[in-house]
């Protein structure tokens, strides 16, 4: 029960292929044909040591994450795009920043091509800027 309970809570990220792969790493690695599998490996080069995905943005030297964006609307409104203006500069400074000013690699963070991040990049006017 417990193990059929796993598999439905797995978010599977590889799909089909990877629901799969689990089915048949436990089929194989089961001792006893005829007893209920128990324990699931998802991940069987799951590791202490694996570096960690460079999919998060925080801020370089910081050892906490960065905190959520402000999401709070004032009762008078606001400015739909400034918002939006002000998020994507956020997002491209800290990218930069984490990536130590190479566009090539805070690009990649941003998950975006090199042109795109240049696009941006013009379009706020931070080419020059290293603040």
């Amino acid at each position: 029960r417990s193990a059929a309970k796993a598999l439905l809570e797995y978010p599977w990220p590889g799909n089909v292929r990877e629901l799969k792969n689990v089915v048949e790493r436990c089929v194989y690695q089961s001792e006893d044909p005829d007893q209920q599998i128990r324990d699931i490996v998802f991940d069987p080069f799951a590791s202490p040591w694996r570096p960690l995905p460079k999919r998060s943005l925080q801020p370089a030297g910081s050892g906490a994450p960065a905190g959520p964006p402000d999401f709070s609307i004032p009762a008078a409104g606001c400015d739909f795009k400034q918002k939006v203006q002000d998020y994507e500069i956020a997002l491209l400074r800290a990218a930069l920043q984490q990536a130590h000013f190479n566009q090539r690699k805070a690009a990649k963070l941003l998950d975006i091509t090199y042109d795109q991040l240049r696009g941006y990049l013009r379009k706020y006017d931070l080419l020059n800027k290293t603040d």
